[in-house]
């Protein structure tokens, strides 16, 4: 991984020294060098990470096409020896960079290479004949990159940082766009929270020359064709052939691994999976966030799993070569750490009740050299997944005793039936009908809920209607029922560069997801809904692959809430609420951000802190406020920055 930047200036004027600014911004994203090339009026520079053997002979801007071509690469490529067979490359290759590959594969297929390189990625590859510039993140987005097009130029960087140190690029925040983030409204593709500048979407590249520009959309997992085997048992094995393929090349390494374990089926696996290829040769650092000792839960009603250590022990007990290191959450929100995750995402926090035990994860990991870090956080796209739009398309084709059985299987666990008619026949109640339904049980509406703590002014129910529909938010969409198109939505939210980009910049740790595979996606996409739902048994496929690895305590868990990798939250942001009151007032006293969040409703939240939270609808309010007061110090904080000219 690294960073990287560029610049056209389509009238001819000098962009090197602008690069070169450009990369000193991107300093804590390549910590180990850097390289520039200039043009003239084109520039490209990169920053170093070195995290392979073959890193050390990686030089970039690279060059090719006789000297036509310059490219830079942020990223990994995972399927370099496949590459190599196909573009016949010579033995030698092997010693090649990752940044080589891509360079080749672009001479060879030109911008159908996209759909032959496999790993996490953007790159940029300039054409000085065609004077073509051209952009491109892989199918999942797990690296970012954005750009800015000016009157007579186009720049782009690994950050938004890197791309405010030229002084004709615009330093400032959407309004619109963060109260419809703040309502949780997915960012459209190309969309970010600053004005004048746009993210290359996820799967997607950009060609762009003079004056025009078009999107190329790489990543079809609608499209993919459907796969059928004859046997269940084999979609087991060739599901265990792709998933130790992901594992095994994200191993590549020269510094220790490490992984996220909590108690669920993601993490699980793919620490279980890596120690078994790690078996002969080398340990690894399995990390799960626990409460302090001394923390009782005294919900009412518990929320999931809110200790995951003895199941995560459970599971790094079978492996003789993990090491399991148990993190205790803190006692209290530690500002500070919220602010230098936020600022090394360049994206506000939302998940503001993890940062205590995130901080003290990442500086245990990079106390034992540690520098790559396995997660399993797309796994709900891929392996995890539950299954449960089964139900809706059985009742759409009609095949009621089929749904009849798995109603009653799911039963026996469980889920109770208003949740089951929800799953069911939701997708296909209108709008109104919803609104009438929730009404009548009494419960919030959810536009309320996404308008909580924003101005009234800032936002109106219509807008936020109208961008909810537009974001695939309402029963009413496709996406629910049509489980083609769902597999397409579900790989374009959320963007995950926002979050994995930032422990680069924050603790030089790299965050690597086998579970966001382009091949385990595309298995995913192609086989049939019945293997993740049978009998009641969800995430049916990932239940078969891993019953003989994974321990019983994990193996014979039913549906039992989601892990809590941070259950003493509340309690921590109880004692920490002087300086949230204190962050109140500074935000109050910022014109701009006051006309944006509801200053006295956070007053009213945190005036009326309760001794412990007492239903769902509470949880929710202090969740909410936890939320906007960290996207309102991050945006306080840009534009203090800002206005001073440091950004």
């Amino acid at each position: 991984m690294s960073g990287i930047a560029g610049m056209i200036d389509w009238q001819g004027g000098p962009a090197g020294a602008v690069v070169q600014r450009a990369l000193d911004a991107l300093a804590l994203h390549g910590r180990d060098g850097q390289g520039l090339w200039d043009g003239g009026s084109a520039a490209l520079g990169w920053r170093q990470t070195i995290l392979h053997t073959e890193d050390f002979v990686d030089k970039q801007p690279l060059a090719g096409a006789d000297g036509n071509f310059r490219l830079v690469l942020d990223g990994r490529i995972d399927n370099r020896e496949e590459l190599a067979r196909t573009l016949a490359l010579p033995s030698e290759s092997h010693q090649w960079p990752d940044s080589a590959y891509v360079l080749a594969a672009f001479e060879k297929w030109g911008e159908e290479c996209m759909e032959k390189l496999i790993g996490a990625f953007s790159f940029a590859l300039w054409d000085a004949r065609t004077r073509r510039l051209f952009l491109a993140r892989d199918h999942a987005g797990q690296r970012p990159l954005y750009l800015h097009r000016g009157g007579n130029f186009v720049m782009f960087a690994s950050r938004p940082s890197a791309l405010f140190t030229n002084s004709r690029v615009p330093r400032d925040i959407d309004d619109e766009r963060f109260v419809l983030d703040l309502a949780m409204v997915p960012l459209q593709p190309g969309e970010t929270l600053y004005r004048n500048i746009e993210r290359v979407s996820i799967g997607h590249a950009v060609r762009i020359t003079e004056g025009a520009s078009v999107n190329l959309r790489h990543w079809r997992p609608e499209s993919i064709p459907p796969r059928h085997y004859q046997r269940d048992e084999d979609y087991v094995d060739e599901f265990r052939s792709i998933l130790t393929a992901a594992v095994a090349c994200r191993l590549r390494s020269i510094h220790p691994v490490g992984s996220h374990l909590s108690s669920g089926w993601d993490s699980s696996t793919v620490t279980a999976t890596a120690a078994l290829l790690m078996k002969a040769g080398g340990r690894l650092t399995a990390y799960t966030a626990v409460p302090p000792a001394s923390w009782k839960n005294e919900a009412l009603k518990p929320e999931g799993v809110t200790d995951e250590g003895p199941i995560a022990t459970a599971v790094a007990r079978n492996f003789p070569n993990i090491e399991h290191v148990l993190i205790r959450a803190t006692g209290g929100l530690d500002l500070m750490a919220l602010d230098r995750r936020a600022d090394a995402n360049e994206y506000p926090l939302k998940t503001v009740n993890n940062i205590g035990w995130l901080e003290s994860l990442y500086c245990d990991a990079r106390s034992r050299g540690i520098r790559v870090m396995l997660s399993g956080g797309m796994g709900n796209r891929t392996i995890s997944y539950d299954g449960l739009t089964l139900l809706p398309y059985l009742l759409r084709q009609g095949s009621l005793a089929a749904l009849g059985r798995e109603w009653l299987a799911l039963r026996r666990g469980t889920y109770s039936l208003k949740h089951l008619s929800a799953l069911t026949f939701g997708p296909y109640v209108p709008e109104a009908g919803w609104s009438l339904i929730r009404q009548m049980l009494g419960m919030p509406k959810p536009i309320a809920q996404m308008r909580s703590c924003i101005h009234p002014l800032a936002l109106t129910e219509q807008r936020l209607q109208q961008a909810a529909r537009l974001a695939r938010l309402t029963p009413v969409n496709a996406h629910r029922v049509d489980d083609r198109m769902m597999r397409w939505y579900c790989t374009q939210t959320p963007d995950v560069s926002l979050i994995w980009s930032g422990t680069l910049a924050a603790f030089d740790v790299e965050t690597r997801d086998p579970l966001g595979d382009r091949r385990l996606m595309a298995f995913r996409a192609a086989i049939p809904e019945r293997q993740f739902l049978f009998q009641g048994q969800t995430k049916w496929l990932v239940r078969r692959a891993m019953q003989a690895t994974l321990p019983t305590e994990l193996v014979t868990q039913t549906h039992r809430g989601r892990g809590r990798q941070a259950a003493n939250w509340f309690d921590a942001a109880g004692r920490s609420r002087d300086a949230l009151r204190a962050e109140v007032e500074r935000l109050a006293g910022t014109p701009r951000i006051e006309s944006l969040i509801d200053i006295p409703l956070l007053r009213f939240l945190l005036d009326t802190w309760p001794a412990r939270l007492r239903d769902a609808r509470e949880t929710f309010s202090y969740r909410r406020l936890l939320m906007v007061l960290s996207a309102g110090r991050f945006i306080r904080r840009f534009l203090e920055r800002a206005s001073s000219g440091d950004v």
